[in-house]
């Protein structure tokens, strides 16, 4: 009888082990299935901030190259970026752009939700959990001081005259013929001889409101190294010239039509140049070759061809066309002004927002979400 009772007992254990064991493993396989289910969530998650951060930045980068999908107003155009950019990303999502946009924005919010269902959560009553996430992203800023990689000034009127989005390419000469030809074009205006075709008109209106009486060609500020303290050169062998706005006007009596050799080996096609812009309000003349001048901020130059003594790729379709006159060359750089989201992965160039915005933003690298 003893025998039998112990034998019970055993049978009794093994029950209670085996309920205890499904009770545990059915545990075990919830909690597996939670983690899984967490897990995924949180992946959906991090995809969905991802996609969300590159919106904020597709329709931030619209707005600063001033494209139509920016405006609100144009079909809601902003929106369909949004979600056109987060679908590509990450399916059964939805984007909003937070308020309205447009060019005259500085920044623009995009919102993304994504309901992610859960296949063991909802064991328990769980059955889904809903995303919503944030990015926004900011272009107001401009540089205002930097290393260019042609530290060559452009007149404010050449630049006003063929901002964007005039597409013709302009020939940015730096020579002693355009020099001296700049020098006697008032004189051959007065004449009616045709050389004005040569040189735009040099006065305009200042982005302050003055009158600008102007050499409209370009200056190689290189000539102009240690005036004032204002341009700093850490390396002219490699063309590494520190330029930055300027409130104050620097006179040089040094020529600035002399191309650094190795700014010229710089060159290349489709490269896009911020150029520094500058005023001046005493034209160069033929009896002298001072100049005064300040830079006002920088504009981004796509460049298509340029004529230098042993470098030339020249752009035929550029005008004026470089022409030589007996010994005088023609040299310069040519291209056009646009606008474009500055790619500055060496930090080359500081920005500022009070900067201002002659068609070179650079979008925010740092997303706040």
């Amino acid at each position: 009888m003893q025998w039998n009772l112990k034998r019970r007992q055993r049978r009794d254990d093994r029950g209670v082990t085996a309920v205890l064991v499904g009770i545990l493993a059915t545990t075990l396989i919830a909690a597996v299935g939670m983690s899984v289910d967490v897990g995924n969530a949180y992946v959906q998650r991090q995809k969905l901030q991802t996609a969300t951060d590159n919106a904020a930045l597709a329709i931030a980068q619209d707005c600063a190259l001033y494209r139509n999908t920016c405006y609100s107003a144009n079909g809601n155009a902003p929106k369909s970026t949004a979600n056109f950019v987060v679908g590509q990303n990450i399916s059964n999502a939805s984007a909003e752009v937070v308020g309205t946009v447009s060019p005259s924005s500085t920044s623009v919010t995009v919102e993304s939700v994504k309901t992610m269902p859960f296949a063991f959560a909802k064991l328990v009553g769980v059955s889904s959990k809903t995303a919503t996430v944030r990015a926004t992203a900011t272009w107001d800023k401009a540089p205002k001081e930097g290393y260019p990689l042609l530290p060559m000034a452009v007149g404010y009127c050449q630049y006003l005259a063929n901002d964007y989005p005039a597409t013709q390419h302009i020939l940015l000469r730096t020579d002693l013929l355009s020099a001296t030809l700049k020098g006697l074009i008032a004189t051959l205006n007065l004449l009616g001889l045709p050389l004005t075709n040569w040189f735009p008109n040099s006065t305009c209106t200042g982005p302050t409101g003055h009158a600008l009486n102007m050499s409209n060609g370009a200056v190689w500020l290189t000539a102009l190294v240690d005036v004032l303290d204002l341009f700093d050169v850490s390396n002219m062998s490699l063309c590494n010239m520190k330029v930055k706005i300027i409130e104050t006007m620097i006179v040089s009596t040094v020529s600035p039509v002399i191309a650094p050799t190795a700014c010229v080996n710089k060159l290349k096609l489709g490269t896009i140049a911020m150029m520094p812009i500058y005023e001046s309000y005493s034209p160069l003349t033929v009896l002298s070759s001072s100049i005064t001048l300040r830079i006002v901020g920088f504009a981004p130059f796509k460049i298509t061809g340029w004529q230098e003594p042993g470098n030339a790729k020249n752009d035929a379709t550029a005008t004026p066309s470089c022409l030589n006159i007996l010994t005088l060359t023609c040299q310069g750089i040519q291209g056009y002004f646009v606008r474009s989201v500055v790619q500055d992965p060496d930090q080359v160039f500081a920005y500022d927002s009070a900067a201002p915005d002659l068609g070179g933003v650079k979008l925010s690298t740092r997303l706040s979400n």
